[in-house]
Order: C-alpha cells, then sequence, then structure tokens
C-alpha cells in the first residue's frame, strides 16, 4: 500500500433525500473506512452546482462523515428541481463541450471534482442500478456518457477505477451506448455484481471473467443509528419493538393505484385479524423528484384507511436512523427495495416488492428469502398475507445476524482485494 495518505474518490453519487442511494454510499464509505481508515474520502456528486436541491443534497453523509469532501457534478446532469427559462437548456448544454475538452486533457484542472479524479489513487463507483441502456438511443447514449466520464477520465490518467455493487442491463450489444458501457467494465480493475442475475449478464456480454465478482449491496454494511430523533419518532407514534409492521410504497407506472388498492387491503385485514397491533406507513424516500417522492404514494394509501392503528411517518431520517427504526418492527414490507435491506439489517424480516430490474428477486434469492417476494404489476393481498402468515418470523429474526454479518463480511473482503495506484 502507498505510503502516503490514500486518495479515493467516489463518483456518481445522488441525492440524500434518495434514502437507499444516500445508504448504498454510506456503506460503501464504511466497508473503504475499515481497510484504509486515513484514506482521504471524496465522492462526486450528479448534481450540478446550479441545481437548487444540491447544496442540501449530501447532508446525512457530510453529518456522518464530517471530514469527507464533496464536489459538485462537473457536467450537465439531470436536475429534477430545475425548470429553466427558454435559454436555460443552452446555458447548460455549455457543459457538455468543457466537459470534454477536459476528458482528453486540453482542461484537466478546469473543475475541482476532474481535478480530484485525475489525482486519485482509486475511484470507485457508488452501487445502484443506473448502468443500463434504454429504447431511446439519443437519450441513453447522454445519460451513459454522463455516468461514464469519470471512468474515462480516470483511464486516461491511468487511475484504477472500480465498478461497485452495481445492478446491470443489457439491451442492444451493436449500439455505441451498450459498447461504451462494455468499453469501460472491461478496463476496469474489478467490476461487482450486486445479484446472480447481473454478474449472468456481464459474463453474457463478455467481460473478462477474472475481473468479475459477486457481491452483496453496499447498504448491507451499514450500522443502525439509535439517536434521540429515532427514539422521539418511535415514542410520538407510541410504537412498542415488535408490535408494530412497516411498509413502504411508491409510485412506479400504471400499476400504481390498483397495487395501493391491494396494499390498503392487506392492511385492513392484518388489522382486523389481529395479526398486528399496528402499521406505519414510511415515507423513505422525499425526492429530490417528483417521481421519488414517496410522500405521495403514502398519502394516497393512508386517505383509503380510515384506522386508528395507521401511522404515517414522513420524518427526514437518515439511512442509519432508518435501519435503528426498523429494526424496531415485527416485519417490513418494502416497495422501496433499500427499505427492505434496512430492515434486514436492523434484525427484523422483510416482505419485498419489485418494481423494476433485477435487483430485488436477485438480492432476495440471494438471502435465501426468494419466497417473500412478489411483483408490484401482479400484488395479490390474499396471496401476500398468506405468505406472510406461512412464514417464521422469530425464526428469520434469530437467523439474521449471522447472514449480516457475513454479508459485511464479502463486502470487507471485496474491499480488500482493491488496490491502489
Amino acid at each position: 500500500m502507498n505510503q502516503k495518505q490514500p486518495r479515493i474518490v467516489i463518483v456518481n453519487v445522488w441525492h440524500d433525500d434518495n434514502k437507499g442511494d444516500g445508504g448504498i454510499c454510506e456503506g460503501l464509505i464504511i466497508s473503504l473506512k475499515q481497510r484504509w481508515s486515513d484514506a482521504e474520502l471524496s465522492i462526486v456528486s450528479m448534481m450540478p452546482y446550479y441545481a437548487p436541491v444540491s447544496p442540501n443534497a449530501h447532508r446525512h453523509l457530510r453529518s456522518r462523515f464530517p471530514d469527507l469532501k464533496v464536489f459538485s457534478s462537473p457536467f450537465v446532469a439531470k436536475d429534477p428541481s430545475y425548470s429553466p427559462d427558454r435559454y436555460g437548456h443552452l446555458r447548460k448544454l455549455w457543459h457538455i463541450p468543457k466537459t470534454l475538452w477536459q476528458l482528453v486533457g486540453w482542461l484537466p484542472q478546469s473543475h475541482p471534482a476532474l481535478n480530484a479524479i485525475a489525482n486519485a489513487d482509486l475511484v470507485i463507483s457508488n452501487g445502484g442500478q443506473y448502468i443500463y441502456t434504454s429504447n431511446n438511443y439519443f437519450a441513453s447514449l447522454f445519460r451513459t456518457f454522463r455516468n461514464l466520464y469519470p471512468f474515462m477520465l480516470a483511464g486516461n490518467y491511468r487511475v484504477p477505477y472500480v465498478l461497485f455493487s452495481q445492478s446491470y442491463d443489457f439491451r442492444y450489444s451493436d449500439r455505441l451506448d451498450d459498447k461504451l458501457v462494455r468499453n469501460i467494465e472491461s478496463q476496469a480493475q474489478k467490476v461487482f455484481a450486486r445479484e446472480q442475475i447481473s454478474l449472468n449478464a456481464l459474463i453474457k456480454e463478455g467481460i473478462p471473467k477474472n475481473i468479475l465478482d459477486l457481491i452483496p449491496d453496499a447498504a448491507f454494511a451499514l450500522k443502525p443509528n439509535h439517536t434521540e430523533k429515532v427514539r422521539s419518532v418511535l415514542s410520538k407514534h407510541q410504537l412498542e419493538k415488535g408490535k408494530f409492521w412497516t411498509i413502504t410504497v411508491r409510485k412506479w407506472g400504471i400499476h400504481t393505484d390498483d397495487f395501493l388498492e391491494q396494499m390498503a387491503v392487506l392492511i385492513n385485514r392484518a388489522i382486523s385479524q389481529q395479526l398486528v397491533e399496528k402499521i406505519v406507513l414510511v415515507a423513505q424516500t422525499l425526492g429530490p423528484s417528483r417521481g421519488e417522492n414517496d410522500r405521495l404514494a403514502t398519502q394516497k394509501l393512508a386517505q383509503k384507511l380510515d384506522l386508528d392503528a395507521v401511522s404515517v411517518i414522513e420524518d427526514d431520517l437518515s439511512p442509519g436512523e432508518l435501519v435503528a427504526f426498523y429494526g424496531e418492527a415485527e416485519l417490513m414490507l418494502g416497495t422501496r427495495f433499500h427499505s427492505v435491506i434496512f430492515a434486514l439489517v436492523g434484525g427484523t424480516p422483510a416482505y419485498a416488492v419489485s418494481y423494476a430490474g433485477p435487483k430485488t428477486w436477485g438480492i432476495m434469492e440471494m438471502l435465501d428469502m426468494k419466497h417473500l417476494c412478489t411483483n408490484m404489476s401482479d400484488f395479490d393481498a390474499d396471496l401476500v398475507l398468506k405468505q406472510i402468515q406461512e412464514s417464521d418470523l422469530p425464526a428469520i429474526a434469530r437467523g439474521l445476524p449471522a447472514k449480516i454479518d457475513n454479508l459485511k463480511q464479502q463486502l470487507s473482503q471485496a474491499v480488500n482485494t482493491l488496490v491502489l495506484k
């Protein structure tokens, strides 16, 4: 290992309003610090400096890791809060040639984020499910470049880079966007898939097997944070440990209304059959875009219920605080998959609802919990309630600590294989 202080840059970090993405980054930092306790850690945000949501984008990460350096995106990026005037899009497009110039080395130090990448000892991606291609070719190509430019720059400066704990989806083998993804992945030091479905896709696309590995989602490295804020929420809603269920829902396409109707049926039956004393609806993700704001779907579900036994929580809890809060419940019924991970890390059994991509089914299969999973598109209250009733929740809870410890060890072992510049 280098004698100097290692400089590690985590790229493509989304907004802390999305607690799943924030939890992934927090878990990754925990794993990196276990290996390199003295490392200088930086993140490159996906939020551009001009975004109104940018100043508060990484509040939980900054609070959790006070020494963390945060750089805004050097590239035109998706800004969920930005409504430009007629010239606004043209002003944003100016960032495209600037970034291209920087990538080829003409302006290597014109932005702090690019300077940090060029001088790093290791560049590592924040995990998630954002490396994929889609039907709209030009939009897909733009998004692919936006997500991969940090690795292009790292390659130019011979900085090793790693794709960590990702889900992957390939659709158009002859298109430039898919070729760009394969090229970046093939030159990485390591490419880690977070479930078998994605690993199979990488193998099928011809990514060298010697750089591939299967590891858990980085959020499994989280630790519960039992703060006064968590205790206040529990007290306010009169929640006793092991005597309530937590439920997360989200809006997702044409299936949302039918899904919420079935979820309301499930909640009413669970209460009327005295399967649980209280139900807590948690808006886990609060933004930053309207589509990511779970308060909308949560409130819509709450309006279908007229029960004193149902509470709604919209507090801005950090990932670690959510782990602690969900850990007090008897069961998590989660549509936001990271609410499932947070609950499991907290020691609470979980039932997962998959809405898109391979992550939910793949990770539940990795956990030997595929029988506790269904699709949003065909969510059936009777079937899900039956599956929950037939499950031995106390036995699942007893087995979770050893299972989660094993996943944490796998993450540590993965980080231990990484080599600095």
